[in-house]
């Protein structure tokens, strides 16, 4: 489980709803974003490896999100393709 800026990303994405999937990717961004230095210096060792573990993080959501988004679009097909045989 990795925690960044108070937030928390589950090892099993599977287990939370398309909602919550949605609000941890929004929450984890705006935390990304708020970590980034404004005057756009270098950031601190620390701050760059909390930065990178979001962003593992980030990709992780997002991965789940297209897994999903694959799945109900082969589902919608293979509806389809049913309905048609009626």
């Amino acid at each position: 489980m990795k925690t960044e800026n108070k937030i928390v990303i589950p090892e099993d994405l599977s287990t939370l709803s398309d909602e919550d999937l949605v609000e941890l990717h929004d929450k984890a961004v705006s935390a990304f974003q708020a970590m980034l230095p404004e005057d756009e210096s270098a950031p601190s060792d620390d701050a760059l490896s909390a930065l990178s573990a979001l962003a593992e993080g980030i990709e992780a959501v997002k991965a789940e999100v297209g897994t999903r988004d694959n799945a109900a679009l082969s589902r919608k097909t293979a509806a389809k393709s049913l309905a048609d045989k009626v």
